[in-house]
């Protein structure tokens, strides 16, 4: 149900209810879910005279309670009819990023927020977001409670500015990739902001725990659609142990989905994908195989965390990740929660069904672009705006972006890397780019990497993440930004034919190297790249971010 909440206090948002009464739901069983891909395995409301229900406010503790204005309850249990007008999408764990943060110091309502995690967690965590280090960002423990926290402050930041408060009332529907599904019950006010933190903390911990267990490991698999990755995760099974095998963990969108599995069961669909015609694999930086069976330890854990937390209707629906449907019901939000680590996140159907429910206006909170780039992946007409821009410009503006460092690593750590992409070569003899491969050896490049890294050198790399207007069509220029480049993407034209954007890579930024000068043919010296590359910087000196 919907909630219409009268605020008592000038910060608004972060009020927690201390009624007791709870909100009506149907009993809706985990088993009985519905999905459209077959898987392997509000706050609380007190009556008033009007026909609505209110929301009886204290200043006690904070909460991520939302005016909701004038909108009308849902009541249909599982929200079976809900409209998708306006909605905001959450990131997950990859989005995290040095200096993301930043505004939330000069916006006292997004400031309280860090306040309290400094409360909950015991050390300074807008501190780390803002000045790292990047490895103790990246770490499970650390990045899950960030982006939740950086995630809802950008809500504050939204709202301090004008027209705000009216974008916040005027959504209808919520969701978030992975972890990103905490914060968006968040916001819905299925639990407050402190026992939402403390529960993303909690399974911060848990799954680094069950990570540390096993070796296992994650990799994104870019150019095939569902059915050819299934048939590259069966094809790896065959080879490797059953406690090796692989399977899909993350449908994030046509073209783009990550497997997880056993280091060996990664390492062999790897070798394999070139054979299936996929257009390049990405090995993500997380500490394990998430979504699969390797988090079951972890399971037993938040089911324990989740009995002893208030979880009430959302007052909007919120998407769930196991099944694409929202549920209204505490008792299978808090299974729902559980079981998702153990779970494939269905987000392609999630966008699909909100796009057919009529979405037209959608808002990414929180750091990176990865959700706005998918939703205009599968729709390229969507309307999408990025709240944590501006903490992203913050970074860009003040980071040194070493992309030149990758093209410094000597010819003894680089050899073509024709042979490891499908039709790679072909593509890159077009678009007049070089393609090297460097082993993780390599001091130059960034220690999380545990696999070979594959790179694209150009003739006009551009040695700072500037956004340029070239050959009528804007071309993006980031990098990794802690050691040498993890990729070069060719831009919304993508590896070979078929569109890959570059947003939709987790964790690593990308440099986008598509624009060329001239005709010129490429060069293997890294030291006339050099040259090139600030050759370009110069002639493009009144770009912007």
């Amino acid at each position: 149900m919907q909630a219409l909440i009268h605020h008592s206090h000038s910060h608004s948002l972060f009020i927690r209810s201390t009624s007791s009464s709870t909100a009506t739901a149907t009993t809706t069983s985990l088993s009985a879910m519905s999905s459209s891909i077959a898987l392997p395995s509000a706050p609380f409301l007190a009556p008033s005279t009007n026909g609505r229900r209110t929301l009886a406010l204290t200043r006690s503790r904070v909460s991520m309670s939302v005016s909701t204005g004038s909108q009308p309850s849902v009541r249909q249990p599982l929200f079976a009819d809900y409209k998708a007008s306006t909605s905001f999408l959450f990131p997950g764990q990859g989005a995290q990023a040095v200096g993301m943060g930043k505004e939330a110091r000069n916006v006292p309502a997004a400031s309280i927020l860090f306040n309290k995690a400094y409360e909950i967690l015991g050390f300074d965590l807008l501190d780390i977001c803002i000045n790292g280090p990047k490895e103790k960002l990246d770490s499970t423990v650390i990045s899950q409670p960030a982006i939740y926290v950086t995630s809802l402050a950008a809500v504050e930041l939204l709202r301090a500015r004008e027209g705000g408060q009216q974008i916040i009332d005027s959504v209808d529907v919520t969701c978030g990739l992975s972890l990103g599904e905490y914060t968006a019950l968040a916001f819905a006010g299925a639990f407050s902001f402190e026992d939402g933190l403390k529960l993303v903390k909690l399974r911060g911990e848990a799954m680094q725990d069950a990570a540390d267990a096993a070796k296992s490991a994650m990799v994104s698999v870019i150019g095939l659609d569902s059915l050819k990755v299934q048939q590259l995760c069966d094809a790896a099974n065959q080879e490797v142990p059953e406690a090796e095998k692989v399977q899909i963990a993350n449908y994030l969108c046509p073209g783009n989905y990550a497997v997880s599995g056993g280091l060996k069961g990664v390492e062999v669909l790897e070798s394999k994908a070139k054979s299936f015609k996929a257009r390049m694999t990405v090995r993500l930086a997380v500490a394990g195989a998430f979504h699969t069976s390797f988090m079951e330890p972890a399971v037993s854990r938040l089911e324990a965390a989740l009995a002893t937390t208030e979880i009430r209707t959302p007052r909007i629906p919120v998407i769930s990740n196991v099944n694409a449907q929202p549920h209204t019901d505490p008792d299978t939000i808090k299974d729902i929660l559980a079981r998702q680590v153990t779970s494939p996140v269905l987000w392609e159907t999630t966008v699909k069904n909100l796009l057919t429910k009529g979405l037209k206006k959608s808002y990414e909170l929180g750091p990176g672009k990865v959700i706005a780039g998918i939703v205009k992946r599968m729709d390229k007409g969507a309307d999408i705006e990025n709240i944590g821009e501006r903490v992203l410009k913050l970074k860009r503006e003040t980071m040194e972006i070493p992309i030149l460092r990758a093209a410094m690593i000597s010819h003894s750590q680089c050899q073509p890397l024709i042979h490891s992409i499908s039709a790679i070569d072909e593509t890159a003899k077009r678009r007049k780019r070089v393609v090297f491969s460097s082993s993780s050896s390599s001091s130059e490049l960034n220690p999380l990497i545990r696999s070979e890294v594959s790179f694209c050198v150009g003739t006009c790399l551009i040695p700072h993440p500037k956004k340029v207007k070239t050959g009528g069509e804007d071309a993006f220029f980031v990098s990794n930004y802690n050691g040498g480049v993890i990729a070069v993407a060719d831009g919304v034209s993508g590896w070979a034919e078929e569109d890959v954007d570059p947003s939709l890579f987790p964790r690593e930024l990308l440099a986008n190297a598509s624009n060329f000068v001239g005709d010129e043919e490429v060069n293997y010296d890294p030291q006339i790249l050099i040259r090139k590359a600030h050759a370009v910087t110069s002639s493009t000196g009144s770009a912007t971010v």
